[in-house]
């Protein structure tokens, strides 16, 4: 629809009228006496949208046959981001084990996501999850509380105080459906500015917090390696070197706790106290000389792993407090 101008009329002591336009009313089904939500926008913009109550079920059928089951949750995981109610797996063939498997495994990551029904040539997934009064910023929290938890938990493994992988899968799994909601929700957002107010963000907000979950499922997954090395490391390193790589860890942890806070709070000074000292870390990490500690060649290389999972985890954390500012001063 083109834009146009509008002359508004006064009908009445004290009512103003415009009327809408008629490609508008027909593309939307709008019905006579049918009551409209307006809102005002920051810049003093008005919002005209359907009642906030009424929902749009959609529904989004993916056909399997002559896909790479690969793509197949591609198209799963995406037509959930973008809002989809309910999603059909059909096959005009018996659908093969390896892929019902799959699809089973990746419906219980997307949370609300719940199989209604399921027979030899289909599955179908349905959104039982309402996130009209999701927190974002509980989300947020809720993912840096866990990734910080999985970091403790791989520095226990590796002092040979704990020696089960058992917590730290089942947190990154946690991770990994909190990342996929989030983006969900944001996504949404960033398309309606009605849903905008409902969360109380502004697009920037939007871009920021999705920067942010992104870069937690990143340290959540350098985590995940970091602790998969030091289950194979636990008992065969020098005391010394162990003290260094448990150093390393506890500034990051403090670090990372210092970025995410000064995101959420919005602390400019916090933000810079830790950009000021961004470089404490990587002399630490640096001044690690592995070559003197007589490990044998496999044990070296996982030493040299861990350490880059650690490096690349300040890497992050850094992002974190350069995003905090500009997201502080936009």
């Amino acid at each position: 629809m083109q834009k146009d101008q509008r002359k508004v009329q006064k009908t009445g002591m004290a009512t103003f009228t415009i009327s809408l336009p008629k490609t508008w009313i027909v593309k939307n089904k709008i019905n006579t006496g049918e009551f409209l939500s307006i809102f005002e926008e920051k810049d003093g913009s008005l919002h005209i949208s359907r009642q906030i109550e009424q929902k749009i079920s959609e529904e989004k059928t993916i056909i399997v046959d002559n896909k790479k089951e690969d793509h197949i949750i591609r198209e799963l995981v995406g037509n959930y981001l973008n809002g989809a109610h309910v999603i059909k797996i059909i096959s005009k063939k018996d659908l093969d084990l390896s892929l019902r498997k799959n699809v089973v495994k990746q419906a219980k990551k997307l949370i609300g996501f719940e199989i209604i029904e399921e027979d030899n040539k289909s599955i179908i997934i349905q959104d039982f999850f309402s996130a009209d009064n999701l927190s974002i910023i509980k989300s947020l929290r809720r993912s840096h509380n866990i990734s910080s938890l999985m970091l403790k938990e791989a520095m226990k493994i590796l002092n040979k105080e704990s020696k089960s992988m058992d917590n730290i899968q089942l947190w990154e799994d946690e991770v990994d459906r909190l990342y996929l909601l989030v983006k969900k929700q944001l996504g949404f957002a960033m398309k309606s500015s009605l849903k905008l107010k409902q969360l109380n963000l502004t697009t920037t907000d939007c871009m920021n917090y999705l920067l942010l979950i992104k870069i937690i499922e990143n340290i959540t997954d350098n985590t995940y390696y970091v602790a998969k090395d030091s289950m194979e490391l636990a008992g065969k390193i020098d005391e010394k070197l162990l003290e260094k790589i448990n150093e390393v860890a506890s500034m990051l942890l403090i670090k990372y706790d210092k970025s995410v806070k000064s995101i959420m709070t919005k602390d400019l000074d916090l933000a810079n106290q830790i950009l000021d000292k961004k470089k404490r870390i990587f002399l630490k990490i640096k001044s690690i000389n592995v070559g003197q500690y007589n490990l044998n060649k496999n044990d070296q290389i996982r030493v040299d792993s861990l350490l880059l999972n650690l490096f690349n985890m300040r890497l992050n954390i850094n992002d974190i407090s350069e995003m905090a500012i500009d997201h502080i001063l936009q």
